[in-house]
């Protein structure tokens, strides 16, 4: 989320994207672009690293459009790609651990 020099709202390139009238589905539910650039990477890195709330399944449709552009992206893309996987992993595993101490 950011806010223009007058304090007014100003959503992020990945929500505009995906909630832009013509990616809405019937209900309003996002459809995932085409492909996700670099800049859509980044911010799902972040919320990764800094533990959004999101629901399994809207993670899985993450992880599925991120590897779909795998095969046909450019080197800093794919870096990009990995990035946010060794994230998830690395976000997993600290969930995991926490799961154990507390067990």
């Amino acid at each position: 989320m950011a806010d223009d020099a007058f304090g007014y709202y100003t959503p992020t390139t990945l929500e505009n994207r995906l909630h832009c009238p013509e990616n809405s589905g019937g209900l309003g539910g996002a459809v995932w672009p085409e492909s996700l650039s670099r800049g859509d990477l980044k911010l799902i890195r972040k919320a990764i690293r800094e533990d959004w709330p999101t629901a399994e399944s809207m993670q899985q449709q993450l992880m599925d459009a991120m590897f779909r552009d795998l095969p046909d992206c450019n080197d800093r893309k794919a870096l990009a790609i990995a990035r946010t996987a060794l994230a998830a992993v690395a976000s997993d595993i600290a969930a995991q651990a926490s799961l154990r101490r507390q067990s």
